[in-house]
This record gives C-alpha cells, structure tokens and sequence, in this order.
C-alpha cells in the first residue's frame, strides 16, 4: 500500500434544523471536525471528530492541534495497513478521544480503499488479516463466532433475543459486497430534544409520520420527563417504541422514581440511558436493581475495562457504543466484544456528527449488532451536508455505500 503522506484537518461550520437540547448542553449549530488522511496515490481517507467542551472536552482548535503533532507524527510515512497504527495513535496523546477516532477512521477508510472493499467489510476480514495485531485477531475471531442474546427490554420486561453476530456470512467475499453500492442498511431511531410536552408531541408524531418507529426523548432537570414521555405515548400510539436518555441529569433516587412511575403508567419505555453521573456506578446498579426497565451505560463507558466494571457491578443492561468515547473503531470493537461476553446488548450511537461520523459508525453497527435499532439519526439535524457520499438516509434506514471504504468522495465546497 501507499504511505500516508498528509494529514489535514477541515472545519466546517453547519447549522440546525432545530435545537439540539439535552440534559448537558443546547446546540444551534455544529463545528465540524474533519480528518483527511493522503496517501502517495493521492488517495484521501476520511475522519470525524465529535468536539464539545462538555461532552468531549475537545474542539475544532484543540483537534487541529492534535493531528498537526502528535497525531501526525505518529502516522505520517506508514502504509494504511501496518499493523502498528493503532496503537502508535493510541499512544500518541493523553485523552482527545475524538481526535485520535478521527485519525484511526481516515487511516482505516484509506486502508480499506487501497484493498478495494467496503469499510463494513474491512472490520469483518480484520479478522483474518495476516496484517492485523493479535489482539483484533481475537477480538473479531469472537465477534465472528459468538452467537449470544441482548437483553432488549420491551414495556415494562426484558426480552432476551438471539441476534446474528455479523450482518452476512463469513464467507461472503469482499467481490461479492461490492457487486451493489448500497446493499446494507442498519437502522436507527429519532432524538427529541428536551422540551416542551406537547411540542415533543407534535414533532414525535411528524417522525412517526416520517417512517420512524423508535423515538428517543431526552430528559434533563429542567423539564418534566414524565409528562414529556406521556404526551408524546400518546401521541405517537402503543406500536412506537420509546426510549429515554437522561444524561446523567438524576440521582439514583430521582431515576428510581421516573422509571417506577413509567412503569406504573404503563408507557412501554424500551431502556432508560445514562439516568445518573458517569462514575455513581454504585446508584446506576441501585437503579437496576429496582426497576424492571432495562438501563443502557453511556457516559459511563469509553473503553473495554470500563464494560467489565459495569459488568461485575451489575450496573446495566446494555452498552451504547461510541467512537468519540473509545478513540476508534479499533477499541469500539473492543468494547463490543466485552459488551457480548458479559451477555449485555450493544447500541451504537453517536454524537451530534455530519455523514463521515455516521458513516464510520454505522459500519461498526452493521458488524457488531445489524439486527438493533440504533441511535445514529444525527446527520439529519444537519440543515445541509459538507460531504459528497457516505451513508444515506432513507427513512429510518441508514444505508451503507458499499463502494471501496466510507464512501466519502469530496468536501463541499462552501457557498
């Protein structure tokens, strides 16, 4: 393969659609962070940084910063297939989480169109790989060969499903993938922001409308969760699964209380998520314990360590796996492989993200759990894309380019 010969960094300034309101911050527009990774064949791959001071501790600058030193000089002059990347960005720089994901996803997308294959199908034949390190070998050897269930609470009960590890057979070649541009597809919900019930009611509704039938509601402290969550069950009928995420907005006690009282109206909520402080690991169980709603883990995981910790304390039901919070796609399969042996499910989600971020993770959603539906409806609060290619949306489906890597063809120019 080609070395890479630059690294460049992209900020792109978009607006939204509406607020984006949550328990920790409110968004009216967001900056962009893109990774753009040059190869000798000038070939140029492409990553995502989800920047917020209080969810990432990152910006456009401080991402900038990042991949001009450390993060340049770790990968500059390797090919896109040296199995020493990962861990070369990794050790690179302390924290920036999202600056080191994007570098890893524009390596990876490079790496997957020098070899001719889809991003979706590189993180499948990284199994096999001779280049790939042991450690992934193991990892996606497990993710190929593990059939176990996830716990994916309907109502008011958790409903143990079996789902196939991969969204097609081992066997199935990288020619036979790309014979289509678009033959996958996962598929995700649709986030209301914290609000007003009867606004969240009327936009619910407009979603539904829209080919939606998973609609995630924020919560925080400063509106009625309760009250937001009735209006929109009944607006949106008993058929649409609903699903709350809190931020970490409560205490345990407060969560206990909204989640029994949910349960007692009979709204049918699929999970609560993240209903208390990243680290009250200790009330996050307390709220389990008490609830029959199952509970997914957020904040609360960044790396495979952290599932396990979760794990022995009977903390969760599930993981909501992001790359923002790992640091890339190499340790969100990780934290997926954790998430599966200790029999929990795993959501993908992501950040308030453009279409190179939703792509980057929709690959890892259509290998780690195809059958789930996941949370990766930000690119369609975006009131314009920056990008040429990468995922589409078609109603609640999140359709994958099979053309080699992300898909990514150009950066719009601004007008």
């Amino acid at each position: 393969m080609s070395a890479i010969v630059r690294l460049l960094t992209h900020k792109v300034s978009v607006p939204l659609k509406r607020p984006f309101i949550t328990a920790v911050r409110r968004a009216d527009a967001v900056e962009l962070a893109l990774v753009e990774a040059v190869d000798e064949d000038g070939r140029s791959g492409w990553g995502e940084a989800a920047t917020s001071w209080k969810v990432t501790g990152e910006s456009p600058e401080s991402v900038a910063a990042a991949v001009v030193d450390p993060l340049g000089d770790a990968v500059l002059g390797h090919e896109p297939d040296d199995p020493a990347l990962p861990g070369l960005i990794a050790r690179a720089i302390w924290g920036n989480v999202a600056a080191r994901s994007a570098v890893e996803t524009a390596v990876l997308d490079l790496r997957a169109q020098a070899a001719g294959m889809s991003m979706v199908t590189l993180l499948k034949v990284m199994a096999t790989d001779a280049a790939t390190s042991p450690d992934e070998i193991a990892l996606m050897s497990s993710v190929l060969t593990e059939r176990k269930g996830s716990r994916n609470g309907q109502g008011n009960e958790h409903i143990a499903q079996m789902r196939p590890a991969l969204g097609a057979s081992s066997g199935e070649d990288s020619s036979t993938l790309r014979r289509s541009r678009r033959t996958r597809a996962v598929r995700t919900d649709m986030t209301l922001s914290a609000g007003d019930p009867e606004e969240l009611a009327r936009i619910a509704a407009g979603h539904v409308e829209d080919g939606f039938d998973h609609i995630k509601i924020k919560a925080s402290r400063d509106h009625d969760a309760f009250a937001a969550v009735s209006a929109v069950r009944r607006a949106v009928g008993d058929e649409v699964v609903l699903r709350v995420d809190a931020n970490q907005a409560w205490t345990p006690g407060e969560a206990i209380a909204f989640i029994q009282k949910s349960e007692d109206a009979g709204l049918g909520l699929e999970f609560v998520e993240q209903p208390v402080a990243f680290y009250d690991l200790a009330g996050m169980a307390k709220a389990k314990a008490a609830s029959h709603t199952p509970i997914v883990a957020d904040e609360s995981v960044r790396v495979a360590r952290d599932v396990r910790e979760l794990a022995e304390r009977g903390a969760c039901d599930q993981i909501n796996v992001k790359l923002a919070k790992t640091g890339g796609l190499c340790e969100a399969l990780a934290v997926a492989g954790a998430t599966r042996k200790a029999g929990m499910g795993i959501l993908v989600g992501c950040m308030m993200e453009g279409p190179i971020g939703v792509s980057a993770s929709a690959a890892l959603a259509a290998v780690v759990s195809p059958d789930r539906v996941h949370d990766l409806d930000a690119a369609l609060w975006l009131a314009e894309t920056p990008v040429a290619g990468g995922a589409r949306f078609v109603d609640e489906a999140v359709e994958l380019d099979e053309g080699p890597g992300l898909g990514i063809r150009a950066l719009r120019e601004a007008a």
